[in-house]
């Protein structure tokens, strides 16, 4: 049986994506990641990822630093899903 319960997990799921996701951007455009995210481009297969540095993300934004922290895999997915 499907709930109104299963609705608000699924748009909070939806809502906490989009919010990464344009977390995620804004950052990218802050410390110019953009550019090296077009150099890897450029490069794949052989690179398949960047060093993103800890510090710009607790300058950045010290919440989402620390939410990296406790959910690595939900917000890098995030950062990933952004970029594609």
């Amino acid at each position: 049986m499907y709930s109104e319960n299963q609705d608000d997990e699924q748009l909070d799921e939806e809502i906490t994506l989009s919010r990464l996701k344009n977390t995620w951007d804004s950052f990218f455009q802050k410390y110019d990641y953009y550019k090296e995210l077009g150099r890897l481009t450029s490069h794949y297969p052989e690179e398949k990822s960047i060093y993103v540095s800890y510090n710009n993300l607790e300058e950045f934004d010290g919440e989402f630093a620390r939410e990296i922290l406790e959910n690595p895999v939900e917000v890098i997915s995030a950062g990933e899903k952004k970029i594609k």
